[in-house]
């Protein structure tokens, strides 16, 4: 996640370091700049306390967070290769009870790879 210099700006003027943590909303791209996918809801603004104590469990809470109304930046989900992204999900569902790399239509090298080219996510609920 990257954050837009408004929104930094705007924590800088909210006494965001009083309170911790924030909900953002960001503009996701998902394979490349030319890939724009409806909002991502799930960054969350954390103060470098916040960070360095907790940084594994900030997104567990992200919609119980004050919400930013700011554009607050972009979110780069996969800007990989297809093999970098066969990577990133396999280590993403170690961690997450998501069954991912058990869907064919998610673990296959050429169905990713067609998906990349029409701009589409392999996740059927995330919908451009």
């Amino acid at each position: 996640e990257i954050p837009s210099r408004q929104f930094a700006s705007a924590l800088r003027w909210c006494n965001f370091y009083k309170r911790g943590l924030v909900s953002v909303d960001m503009s996701m791209y998902y394979y490349h700049v030319g890939c724009l996918m409806r909002p991502w809801h799930m960054g969350v603004a954390a103060t470098v306390d916040e960070f360095r104590y907790h940084p594994g469990n900030l997104r567990d809470g992200f919609d119980s967070y004050p919400r930013s109304a700011y554009p607050s930046g972009w979110h780069f989900g996969y800007f990989l290769g297809v093999d970098g992204i066969l990577r990133k999900l396999a280590r993403d569902s170690e961690n997450v009870d998501a069954g991912w790399m058990n869907n064919p239509e998610i673990s296959n090298f050429e169905s990713i790879r067609h998906k990349m080219e029409r701009c589409e996510s392999f996740f059927s609920d995330y919908k451009a």
